[in-house]
C-alpha cells in the first residue's frame, strides 16, 4: 500500500505499526530524527514500512524503514515516481542481516560505502588553544564554505549541508576555519555540541595543503574548545586510513557501530 502523509500522520502511522512490539524485534534506521519534508511518500506491507524524506532544495532523498522481526516479506509497492537519487543508512553493531540486504537489492539499491563510528572519553593528549589563524567562521565565509562542500564532499556519504545549514552553524559558532595571511580558508572543522556529547561533523583540509599538520592543528583546536565535554564522537569512512590514524592519535577508538550506506541512482533524471 502506498500513500502520502504529513509529519503528524507519519509519526502516528509508525507508532501504530510498531504497536506493542519489543524494541529488539524492530529493525529500523528511524530514531525520531529531524525530518525535512512536509509530506512523505510511504509504502507499507503487513510487517514493514518505508518512507522517503527529501528537502525541496536537496539533490537526494533519504529512505527510512521499519521492519518487524527478521522474516519480513518483500511485497512492497515501492515503485514511486521520483526524479532524484536515494540513499539509505543501515546502522548496525552486528553483521548486515541477509533479509535486509536482499530487500535493498530487490528494490534497486546497491551497497555504496561504510562509515564507522569513533568515540573518545577524555583524550590522552594535552590540547592547546589554537593560534590566531584558526578562528570562528563569519558570514563573509559562507560562500567559500559552500564552494568547498560542493567541490570536495561526497553527497551520499558526507551529506554536504545546505546554505541554510551553514548559516545556522555560523550563528551557533560551530565552524572554525584556518586562514592564510589573505583570509583564504585552508581548512576547517564543524563541531556540534550537545549537553553531554560533542560530535565532530566535518574536518577538512584543502588538498594542496595536506601533509603540513593542518588537520592535527584543527583537531587540537576542536578538542581544546570542547575540553569540558567528556564524551566525543565522529564518523569516518572505513577506507580513509589517514583520517583514522589522526583520530586514533588523539584518543578516538572504534565503538563497533557501522553505517552501511545503500544508494539507488535514478537513471531517468
Amino acid at each position: 500500500m502506498r500513500t502520502v502523509l504529513n509529519l503528524t500522520s507519519l509519526q502516528n502511522e509508525i507508532q501504530k505499526f510498531q504497536g506493542n512490539a519489543s524494541r529488539s524485534s524492530i529493525q529500523t534506521n528511524y530514531f525520531d530524527q529531524s525530518l525535512l519534508s512536509r509530506t512523505f511518500k510511504v509504502a507499507r506491507c503487513h510487517n514493514g514500512l518505508v518512507f522517503i524524506d527529501k528537502a525541496s532544495e536537496a539533490s537526494i532523498g533519504r529512505l527510512f524503514y521499519c521492519f518487524l522481526d527478521n522474516n519480513f516479506d518483500f511485497d512492497f509497492d515501492f515503485d514511486f515516481d521520483f526524479d532524484f537519487d536515494l540513499v539509505c543508512d543501515v546502522l548496525l553493531k552486528t553483521p548486515l542481516n541477509y533479509q535486509l540486504a536482499n530487500f535493498f537489492n530487490m528494490n534497486g539499491f546497491k551497497a555504496y560505502a561504510q562509515l564507522k563510528k569513533m568515540s573518545m572519553i577524555n583524550s590522552s593528549i594535552e590540547q592547546q588553544e589554537a593560534g590566531k589563524d584558526i578562528s570562528i567562521a563569519k558570514d563573509k565565509d559562507i560562500s567559500s564554505l559552500k564552494k568547498l562542500f560542493e567541490e570536495n564532499f561526497d553527497r551520499f556519504t558526507e551529506r554536504p549541508p545546505s546554505i541554510g545549514d551553514i548559516e545556522s552553524a555560523i550563528q551557533n559558532e560551530d565552524i572554525y576555519c584556518k586562514f592564510d595571511n589573505f583570509g583564504n580558508i585552508l581548512g576547517f572543522y564543524w563541531n556540534r555540541n550537545m549537553k553531554f556529547l560533542s560530535e565532530l561533523r566535518y574536518l577538512f583540509v584543502i588538498n594542496k595543503y595536506r601533509g603540513l599538520g593542518i588537520g592535527k592543528e584543527l583537531l587540537s583546536s576542536c578538542l581544546f574548545n570542547t575540553s569540558k565535554i567528556n564524551r566525543k564522537q565522529l564518523w569516518v569512512l572505513e577506507n580513509n586510513p589517514s583520517a583514522i590514524n589522526l583520530y586514533k592519535k588523539f584518543g578516538y577508538e572504534f565503538d563497533g557501530l557501522v553505517d552501511h550506506i545503500f544508494i539507488r541512482v535514478n537513471n531517468h533524471k
